[in-house]
C-alpha cells in the first residue's frame, strides 16, 4: 500500500473528541426521551460541527457549535453562480458516488476540490473535504486492485485532497464491523494526510445503522478507543431513509446518544 504499508501507532496528535453530526440527524436526537436536554448538554460546544443546509433549524443559533453548509455538487461554486448562505464559515464537499454529484466531480474530485476551495479562499471560508469511498469504485481506481479500502490507500486521494482542506474526514464507517482493520486504515490515512499537511484536523467516520448487521455500542467504542489518540473526533452519521440513504433502515437515535454520553466526557469540560 502507498504511503500506508507501515501501520505502527502514529503520534497521538489529539486526546479529546469532537463531533461533526448533521442538522437532520440532531433533529432526531432532540425527539427521542429527554433527547432535547441529553443532545444540548452533550453537543453544544465550540468543538462541535453541524453540518445544515440553507435553513439550519432555529436552535442553532443558540448553540456553541460550528455550522458547516453541506455542498454535494461543487458546479455552481466553481463558476461563481451558486450563493452561499449569508454567515458562513466553513463549507463541508461531500463527493460521493450517486445522483447528486456530477460525473465529473466524482471522476476528478482533485480537480472540483482545488476549485472550490479557490473560490472560498478567496472568501475567507474554511472547506472540510469529506470524499465518499464509493468514488474509489469508479473505473479510473479499478486498475488500483483490491478492495475500496487498499485502493483508497494507494489512490492518494487523500493527501492530494488535504491540499486543499481546512480539516478532512474520512468515511470510514463501512469498515467500523472490523475494528482492528478500521484502525490501521484510519491510522495509515491520517499518516498520509499528516505527511502533506502536518497537523491537519483529521475525522473518521461511524454509523448507527450501516448496511450489514446490527451494530452494538460496544462495537462503537472499540473502534473509538483504538483510533482516538491520532484523530480529531467522528462523523456519527444517524441515517434514516430517503433519497440520501434508500436503503438505510429507521435512524438509531438511542445508540447515538447513548454512544454520545459514553465518549463525551473526555471534551466535555472544556472551557469549565
Amino acid at each position: 500500500m502507498n504511503g500506508g504499508s507501515s501501520f505502527a501507532r502514529p503520534p497521538a496528535f489529539h486526546s479529546l473528541v469532537h463531533w461533526i453530526l448533521a442538522a437532520s440527524a440532531v433533529l432526531r436526537l432532540r425527539q427521542s426521551p429527554d433527547g432535547r436536554l441529553l443532545a444540548r448538554r452533550l453537543l453544544d460546544r465550540p468543538g462541535t460541527i453541524v453540518i445544515v443546509g440553507r435553513r439550519p433549524p432555529a436552535f442553532l443559533a443558540r448553540w456553541r457549535v460550528r455550522e458547516a453548509y453541506d455542498v454535494t455538487n461543487p458546479s455552481g461554486l466553481c463558476r461563481g453562480e451558486s450563493r452561499l448562505p449569508d454567515g458562513v464559515s466553513l463549507v463541508l464537499l461531500d463527493l460521493e458516488r450517486w445522483r447528486y454529484t456530477p460525473r465529473a466531480a466524482q471522476r476528478h474530485p482533485v480537480r472540483a476540490t482545488r476549485c472550490v476551495s479557490r473560490r472560498l479562499r478567496r472568501e475567507g471560508i474554511g472547506l472540510l473535504v469529506a470524499p465518499g469511498t464509493d468514488l474509489l469504485r469508479g473505473t479510473r481506481w479499478r486498475r488500483l486492485g483490491g478492495r475500496i479500502a487498499v485502493r483508497y490507500l494507494r489512490s492518494g486521494l487523500a493527501p492530494r485532497l488535504s491540499l486543499f482542506a481546512s480539516a478532512y474526514e474520512i468515511q470510514s464507517q463501512g469498515l467500523e464491523y472490523h475494528p482492528l482493520l478500521y484502525r490501521r486504515t484510519v491510522a495509515a490515512l491520517v499518516r498520509q494526510i499528516h505527511a502533506a499537511r502536518p497537523g491537519l484536523p483529521v475525522y473518521a467516520g461511524l454509523s448507527t445503522n450501516p448496511h450489514g448487521p446490527r451494530v452494538r455500542l460496544g462495537l462503537l467504542e472499540r473502534d473509538i478507543r483504538m483510533t482516538r489518540g491520532f484523530v480529531a473526533g467522528y462523523w456519527l452519521n444517524v441515517p434514516a431513509p430517503g433519497g440520501h440513504c434508500p436503503r438505510c433502515r429507521p435512524p438509531r437515535t438511542g445508540l447515538a446518544l447513548a454512544l454520545l454520553d459514553v465518549e463525551t466526557p473526555l471534551s466535555g469540560r472544556e472551557g469549565k
